[in-house]
């Protein structure tokens, strides 16, 4: 089974995203995409995703929302405070 591949949320840099973990939502932007260095057949690649002001959520799986890409399942790990909201960083391998 693929995942989602490293071109998919470059096209979406910018985009709004909401971020759901149980029944806290929080709604943040596609930030960064980078390439990472690979071991296989497959680009590995992070996403960080800048939210805005207000609740934080924890390092946990979150359900990701957007209109294109749909709904997916990432690990999601808090970077810290940026700006007057919060970095969060899915790694995909």
């Amino acid at each position: 089974m693929s995942g989602p591949e490293l071109q998919d949320f470059e096209g979406i840099v910018g985009d709004q995203v909401s971020l759901e973990a149980g029944e806290l939502a929080v709604e943040a932007s596609v930030h960064e995409v980078g390439k990472l260095p690979s071991h296989g057949d497959r680009q590995s690649f992070s996403v960080v995703f800048r939210s805005e002001p207000g609740p934080q959520l924890e390092q946990q799986i979150v359900r990701v929302r957007h209109e294109r890409l749909g709904e997916l399942d990432l690990f999601l790990v808090p970077l810290g405070p940026a700006g007057d909201g919060m970095d969060y960083e899915a790694v995909f391998n």
